[in-house]
């Protein structure tokens, strides 16, 4: 359930995500093109993590009105109870109408502040670890890289970067759900549900699926990596 529609979201926000990363990375260069070498060097890093994380805002901001509808089509049944008033149609777009009816078109971006607020740390940590994990393997004579080296980085990057801002993924889909079906609105903010999960379930509830998600994003990352590189080295166009 849902997936037609994490299809949909998913082309998009990969798309807009590795191309504003390669724009904000050419900005940052460009920026820093007067700077001493030393200093320019010294700010690699600061740069892949900024543009990484920018690039992440964005792509969250496009696309995220199809993140929500996923996630309301596919959390249509939460414990016992069946959720249908906010919930209507096993379509994506018959969803996305009633979300409108009863939220009205702000409710398409219920939960994007903890969202963009995730989104930021995540890329950033990500596609930083990525560079820094790509430069780490082994490379040919020429200084080129095998594809699956860097699929090994991407992989990599997107481990360390789930586990380091998983809980905030983990309060954005309560953020979402909250409201859906008529239920009652129980969390005043991201912060509070935060608090209200640590308090009520404990800690490792904000790591609640952290091993599902793992197991499904950390191949789905290095395989976008993979192949946005690839196709890159394909159509000739240089890599920062």
């Amino acid at each position: 359930r849902g997936n037609t529609v994490n299809v949909l979201r998913m082309v998009p926000n990969k798309g807009v995500l590795h191309a504003t990363n390669d724009l904000y990375k050419e900005m940052a260069a460009g920026m820093m093109a007067g700077l001493p070498a030393a200093f320019v060097g010294a700010g690699t890093g600061t740069q892949f993590f900024l543009a990484g994380s920018l690039a992440g805002m964005t792509s969250v901001l496009v696309t995220y009105p199809l993140d929500l509808i996923r996630t309301r089509m596919a959390g249509r049944f939460v414990g016992s109870q069946t959720l249908t008033k906010g919930l209507m149609g096993n379509t994506w777009y018959a969803t996305a109408a009633t979300v409108v009816k009863t939220e009205g078109v702000s409710g398409l971006y219920r939960g994007v502040n903890p969202t963009l607020v995730g989104a930021f740390p995540y890329e950033g940590i990500k596609f930083y670890a990525y560079d820094k994990i790509k430069r780490a393997l082994p490379h040919r004579a020429d200084g080129t890289q095998r594809l699956e080296w860097k699929l090994v980085a991407g992989a990599s990057a997107a481990t360390v970067a789930h586990i380091l801002t998983y809980p905030m993924d983990t309060v954005r889909r309560r953020m979402q759900l909250q409201g859906a079906g008529g239920m009652a609105m129980i969390y005043k903010s991201s912060w509070d549900c935060a608090k209200q999960m640590a308090r009520k379930e404990g800690v490792i509830s904000l790591y609640r699926g952290l091993t599902a998600t793992c197991i499904r994003g950390v191949p789905n990352t290095g395989i976008q990596f993979a192949v946005y590189e690839g196709l890159k080295s394909l159509l000739q166009i240089a890599t920062l």
